[in-house]
């Protein structure tokens, strides 16, 4: 299921139930058991802020153990882990998981995450080998030697030193209980009746709380309302509602982590929070719940079904240079849609299509020096739905020999952790934005100075989560590449390599090992060739 990729569901899920459901999904219609997540947006205020609860402790209605699916849950208590071993090895030879609680300043990657070391956390347990269990604890997969985990498990209370596993009592689910637990499921949209004020009354809590806690307690808000909504949208997808239905419920959730996604930004820098601007996005959000709430108590009511009309999108707006040089173009635009579904946007060049992103800026590269080009955006959803192409007209400059080579020049990288964090962010020339890729040790990111070009000099700047192993590889075709530098013991902050003489079109990164559990963060890839020096007369 998709919903597991997304941190969402991690971040205002408990780690033992989202443990749980992940390790569910291999063998069941896990669906079934998101029949009870949609949250009367008033339910949520109460409980993020008046109870003060987050979204990790957020008490969702998961039934794991619903009487109707066959899900039989075994909980077995012990003094100590050598003599809870066995058991544990005899339900993973049967090939399930077992979660366990453990103690967090045992467990290495807790320190990373700086958790509390008196804490305790859920681990999922999923193979063991010379001594060492594999444990999933998304986003991290780690062995742990069998005396690390004794120390975890054995300093928990008592009543913490449980050993749990989930069994299936049936692998097929009868058509009379998944009409059971739809009808359950039309029960609770039914008996709502939320009137939404919750969006109302939100922003005079920034009076009350402060700016900080508000911040932090709003995010928790709009995390909770977009999960609910997208687990409630999977459900009526699986359970045939309307697309028009299940379209409106991933409106409403994409707009929720619109400005779920906001808050996270201003936790970073609460000075950019403006009130006025605020309460008319939580406007916005509030018609937009409260319509999707509205439309499936209908479809249930009624039987009457709503398709996805086919209208076409708005176009891009204010589409704009903001950097030429002698072989690329980065533009921006905006797109107030995009905060409401999923939308990808077509880059096309003098009419032909060039690339795809969701992203509302791209770096147009392998232009000519001092060449007119026409530049189009178009906007795209899910449905097939378009918008009219927004374009411009520009002309890259004439050929730069000298100073930085790289910025504003395509980056390519083997992945990105979201999509802020993407490779073009290594050469915006913004000390505030970074590259951060997948958390797994073979990743790289190479840039394309638009033609081959001599090198005098590279910076980079690592952030936390650094690569320990790394190279630095050069190419004129992308075919050949050269090796001009391997570090083994890389460090956070700013590398430089001096005194180059290379001549190259692509200047690679290639990460090798990370110094953490962490992917790898870069502020920084920046190529140089440097004025000779004026000699004296």
């Amino acid at each position: 299921m998709d919903i597991f990729s997304n941190v969402l569901f991690y971040n205002y899920m408990s780690c033992r139930k989202s443990q749980i459901l992940r390790g569910l999904d291999r063998r069941f219609p896990l669906y079934l058991l998101f029949s009870q997540v949609y949250e009367e947006s008033a339910n949520v205020y109460e409980q993020i802020m008046v109870n003060g609860k987050n979204g990790w402790g957020y008490p969702w209605d998961i039934h794991i153990n619903h009487p109707l699916l066959g899900i039989k849950e075994e909980v077995r208590s012990y003094s100590d882990f050598l003599s809870a071993k066995s058991d544990i090895l005899e339900i993973m030879n049967d090939g399930r998981e077992v979660y366990i609680w453990t103690r967090n300043r045992y467990i290495s990657h807790m320190e990373v995450n700086q958790a509390d070391p008196q804490g305790i956390h859920s681990l999922t347990l999923m193979e063991y080998s010379d001594n060492k269990f594999t444990i999933m604890d998304y986003p991290f997969q780690r062995e742990y030697e069998t005396e690390v985990l004794e120390q975890a498990f054995n300093d928990v209370p008592e009543d913490k030193r449980i050993v749990t596993a989930y069994q299936m009592t049936t692998f097929d689910i009868s058509k009379e209980t998944k009409h059971e637990i739809n009808r359950e499921f039309q029960q609770r949209i039914l008996n709502s009746n939320d009137d939404f004020s919750m969006y109302d009354r939100l922003i005079h809590e920034l009076e009350l709380k402060g700016v900080n806690k508000f911040i932090q307690q709003s995010m928790h808000v709009f995390g909770v309302i977009s999960l609910s909504r997208l687990l409630t949208s999977i459900f009526m997808e699986a359970n045939g509602y309307s697309e028009g239905a299940v379209y409106a419920a991933q409106q409403a959730a994409k707009t929720a982590e619109s400005m779920k996604n906001n808050f996270l930004k201003l936790n970073m820098k609460p000075s950019r929070l403006k009130a006025d601007e605020l309460s008319e996005r939580f406007e916005q959000i509030k018609q937009i719940d409260r319509s999707f709430l509205q439309l499936i108590q209908h479809e249930i009511k009624t039987g009457e079904r709503k398709n996805i009309e086919a209208k076409p999108l708005a176009m891009p707006e204010k589409l704009k240079i903001l950097q030429t040089t002698d072989s690329s173009a980065w533009i921006s635009w905006e797109d107030t849609q995009s905060e409401r579904e999923a939308i990808e946007y077509e880059i096309r060049l003098n009419d032909v299509l060039l690339d795809c992103c969701i992203s509302k800026d791209y770096i147009v590269g392998n232009l000519q020096e001092s060449t007119a080009y026409t530049i189009g955006v178009r906007a795209k959803n899910r449905f097939g739905n378009c918008s009219q192409e927004a374009k411009l007209n520009m002309v890259t400059e004439s050929l730069s020999r000298y100073g930085i080579l790289s910025n504003f020049k395509p980056v390519f990288v083997s992945s990105a952790e979201n999509e802020d964090l993407i490779g073009r962010r290594l050469v915006d020339n913004n000390s505030d934005t970074r590259w951060s890729s997948e958390y797994s040790d073979q990743q790289w990111a190479y840039v394309d100075l638009g033609s081959t070009k001599d090198i005098t000099r590279i910076r980079l700047h690592w952030e936390g989560a650094y690569a320990k192993e790394y190279e630095i590889m050069l190419s004129k075709d992308l075919e050949n590449w050269k090796l001009i530098e391997k570090v083994n013991d890389g460090q956070p902050g700013i590398f430089e390599l001096k005194q180059l003489t290379e001549k190259a079109r692509y200047v690679k990164i290639n990460c090798l090992k990370r110094a953490n559990i962490y992917g790898y963060s870069l502020w920084e890839l920046s190529v140089f060739n440097d004025e000779p020096a004026a000699i004296p007369s």
